[in-house]
């Protein structure tokens, strides 16, 4: 309050964005000053915060020019995305065939990608908007076991990384057989 005058129920408003989040009343003593707090939830990017008192010129004012104030403000994503759930079918898989990966990764920003490296290969997964995965394949080339490593993206390039160990086997003939499948019977 820059007068000599007690100024009762005056309004100030927080708009966001050009969206009004909140408005308060107060009352300003002569010549006095208030340290007033807003509070909202703010969502990563860019923002254009104005504080406006008298937002309904309710209050006659000798100078109404200096009533608003704007600051604009950059919300940081500082979270990485979330992997909830990897899996890849079949486990173990075998030389030559075809292995499916299914991975399910939120973030409060959105997800950019989905990528898996495995084998040599590097794999961007596609996201399934009806199953809500990020879904692919991929070719099993090199038996033996061996991490599959998954990455998450979201849109500010914060990642996160999990792994699946894949079991992968020859695709060769193989007869077995079992102590327990052997009979035994006399000649007569």
């Amino acid at each position: 309050n820059n007068s000599n005058i007690t100024i009762s129920n005056a309004r100030i408003a927080l708009i966001v964005d050009g969206v009004r989040q909140e408005t308060k009343t107060f009352s300003f003593t002569p010549l006095s000053q208030l340290l007033i707090d807003f509070d909202w939830i703010a969502k990563w990017g860019q923002d254009t915060i104005v504080i406006q008192v008298d937002p309904y010129n309710s209050i006659v004012e000798s100078n109404e020019s200096n009533n608003i104030g704007t600051q604009n403000i950059l919300v940081n994503d500082i979270y990485p995305p979330i992997i909830l759930q990897a899996s890849v079918t079949p486990n173990p898989a075998y030389v030559g065939n075809q292995i499916f990966f299914k991975v399910k990764a939120i973030d409060s920003t959105g997800i950019a990608s989905v990528t898996v490296n495995w084998q040599n290969q590097n794999i961007s997964l596609t996201y399934d908007s009806l199953t809500t995965f990020f879904e692919g394949f991929a070719n099993a080339n090199t038996a033996g076991t061996s991490d599959a490593i998954i990455t998450a993206y979201d849109v500010n390039n914060l990642s996160s990384t999990t792994s699946i160990e894949i079991q992968t086997r020859q695709n060769l003939p193989d007869l077995e057989v079992y102590a327990s499948n052997i009979l035994f019977a006399p000649l007569l």
